[in-house]
């Protein structure tokens, strides 16, 4: 094989690559949500994404669990509404995705939970996601805030998508 035909096969692998990526990251922001759910979820990182939780709770009056907030973070800090104080839990546990998913889990199994929204940003769900399809007997619904990156930024983050996807999967 010659370098002018590895190459063109490499960039072709890519592209596909970056053609699913890119589609995941749109798809993500037309998925329907049902009647009833058992939790939200949402993962601290950028901004939105707790508002997006508390707007949530208007249609869905159920707890609500902000993965990865620092330790010293009290729920009055973060959560402006005091009516829904109440419905909030507070995890410490994670500093990244993959942390975010065990904090989730464990969060998830501990209540036996069946159904849960989770709220992140539409770049950053599809990593999430991988994490979170481990978890038995729960249906997860993405809520995907909608973030317009930068072209570098996008190639940052399918490369974090794809680091986390051949590390769980061992091809």
């Amino acid at each position: 094989m010659s370098i002018k035909h590895a190459l063109v096969y490499v960039i072709s692998i890519y592209t596909v690559f970056l053609a699913f990526f890119a589609y995941q990251v749109h798809h993500f922001s037309h998925c329907p949500f049902p009647s009833r759910i058992d939790a939200i979820v949402v993962v601290t990182g950028q901004t939105g994404r707790i508002e997006a939780g508390e707007r949530l709770l208007k249609e869905y009056p159920c707890p609500l669990f902000i993965s990865g907030v620092g330790h010293q973070v009290q729920i009055t800090d973060i959560v402006k509404n005091p009516k829904i104080v109440p419905l909030v839990v507070l995890g410490h546990f994670a500093k990244n995705t993959l942390e975010n998913g065990q904090e989730i889990a464990q969060w998830v199994n501990q209540y036996h939970l069946q159904s849960v929204i989770v709220v992140s940003h539409n770049y950053h769900l599809p990593r999430l996601l991988l994490y979170l399809e481990k978890i038995p007997n729960l249906t997860i619904y993405p809520y995907a805030i909608t973030a317009y990156l930068s072209t570098g930024r996008f190639l940052i983050e399918m490369h974090k998508y794809y680091y986390a996807f051949f590390s769980i999967f061992q091809f």
